[in-house]
């Protein structure tokens, strides 16, 4: 029994350790700016950008989380960020001559993370919105597991299971007035499941990670 205790308690630990660490950097001068101008999203989807990028970790997100992503990000993201959201686009939306995607890697202000961006001077937009910002999430996923605390197997008491839900996702900022990115960091967010409200906990998740997000971008941050 001790022996089957002691491996949950590792692989527990190993769950958490493994679900990455969160770094963020923004260009010193936009450290203060909270700019009303509009933002849209780009989320990179394994199905638009594979052929290009085979060798790349896209997001995924099981069944039940994909309506979330379709039907709540931007509203989440609004409420989360206090931006002008504009819109979320798509892949095809853009012209994609245009877009010049590649996986590029940002080191400034001690972060380290590889992302698929632009190149330096594109402008994301589509042929009726051209926002000022466009945020791209990249690498992003939900997942679960189970933390065991307390217990002591010689003296007969079990651990208590508590499940927990974690969300990562990697992001960026384009300044399309620059035609450059000024914020980028991924993001690792964890809390404990009520199971009677997982809907509300992936929501709740979601928006605090945004919230982080937030902290180190031009917007104006949530009152809520």
């Amino acid at each position: 029994m001790k022996k089957i205790l002691s491996v949950y308690l590792f692989l527990g630990l190993f769950l958490m350790n493994c679900s990455g660490t969160t770094q963020q950097f923004i260009s010193p001068e936009y450290e203060n700016v909270r700019s009303q101008e509009t933002v849209s999203l780009l989320v990179i989807q394994k199905e638009d950008f594979s052929d290009k990028f085979p060798n790349h970790r896209f997001g995924e997100l099981r069944i039940n989380e994909q309506p979330l992503f379709k039907d709540q990000l931007l509203d989440i993201f609004q409420k989360a960020t206090g931006a002008n959201t504009e819109s979320e686009f798509k892949a095809n939306d853009i012209d994609q001559t245009k877009l010049n995607l590649d996986l590029r890697e940002f080191t400034q202000g001690g972060t380290n993370l590889k992302i698929i961006a632009p190149e330096t001077g594109t402008v994301i937009e589509t042929e009726y919105e051209s926002p000022r910002f466009v945020v791209i999430l990249d690498g992003f996923r939900f997942d679960s597991y189970e933390e065991l605390v307390g217990g002591d197997s010689y003296a007969g008491h079990e651990p208590e299971v508590i499940p927990r839900l974690t969300f990562e996702t990697n992001y960026l900022i384009w300044d399309n007035s620059y035609g450059e990115a000024i914020a980028w960091g991924s993001i690792d967010a964890d809390k404990v499941i009520v199971l009677s409200k997982i809907q509300e906990m992936y929501e709740s998740i979601l928006f605090e990670s945004l919230q982080d997000m937030a902290r180190k971008s031009p917007f104006p941050q949530s009152k809520m």
